[in-house]
């Protein structure tokens, strides 16, 4: 992934934060192909946006939003093994 691709992902990510309120941070790297494509489906169904994300552009993304999210670059971001899965909804 080039600088510029990074950037433009770091931009999307900051802007899907600014879309929500509420998020979810997971490591699903243990689960099988079918629990995660169940877990897509139901998702899918309920109109939640699950996105597998790098760990870093997320964290860059966090510092570049408005909300607070110190906690999370606090609390160990590195435990999900370099890519981490965001769940969320946009705000209607």
């Amino acid at each position: 992934m080039t600088r510029e691709e990074k950037s433009i992902a770091i931009e999307n990510l900051t802007a899907q934060l600014a879309g929500t309120n509420i998020i979810y941070i997971s490591d699903i790297s243990g689960l099988n192909a079918e629990i995660t494509s169940n877990l897509r489906r139901a998702c899918f169904k309920a109109g939640i946006k699950l996105e597998v994300v790098k760990n870093t552009l997320l964290a860059k993304a966090m510092e570049a939003s408005d909300n607070d999210y110190v906690s999370f670059n606090h609390s160990g971001y590195g435990q999900c093994d370099h890519s981490c899965v965001l769940i969320y909804k946009d705000l209607l």
